[in-house]
């Protein structure tokens, strides 16, 4: 054996060698235990989101309610995966969950609260001022009905904001 193939099998070596903490670390971040740490804190996000939205008045109850029932619907389909996921009792049966699809589970229910999420701080009235002042036509008319309907909004603080949106989505850029 040359040089050339002495060479060839060290470069071999060395690249296994390298590519195995890689590889281990990727697997390591798509178990199913780690994505649960992940989904308890989605919730966890999305439920002070709409309590501190129904608190201020910015989310409506009927609203509200569905909402509710939206996260508590998305709370038993993870119920599920999370039952499954904590009874692995290895690494081994880890890895064997995630083969067999349990990570992919949760990462859709995550997906699914962070939709939800999404809707609930779409959906609430948010008017923003600019030096205590509305900034053009239709945030002084947006303005004016929150002042008329009592909104706690009209007695926002002089901050520097500018008006995003009511209760419709903000469409894209």
């Amino acid at each position: 054996m040359g040089f050339l193939g002495v060479w060839d099998l060290f470069i071999g070596a060395l690249s296994v060698g390298l590519a195995a903490p890689v590889i281990k670390r990727l697997v390591d971040s798509q178990l199913p235990t780690k994505w649960l740490v992940i989904m308890t804190t989605v919730f966890d996000d999305t439920d002070a989101l709409l309590t501190s939205c129904v608190e201020q008045g910015l989310i409506k109850e009927p609203l509200a309610a569905l909402f509710h029932s939206q996260i508590e619907s998305l709370r038993q389909r993870a119920l599920v995966t999370r039952l499954r996921a904590l009874g692995a009792k290895d690494y081994y049966e880890d890895i064997k969950n995630m083969c067999g699809g349990l990570s992919f589970r949760i990462r859709e229910v995550c997906n699914d609260v962070r939709g939800l999420r999404a809707e609930i701080s779409v959906c609430r009235p948010r008017i923003v001022l600019y030096r205590g002042r509305a900034s053009n036509k239709a945030s002084k008319r947006r303005l004016a009905s929150a002042k008329k309907n009592g909104s706690r909004l009209s007695n926002a603080t002089p901050v520097a904001f500018r008006l995003l949106q009511t209760m419709t989505p903000v469409p894209p850029n």
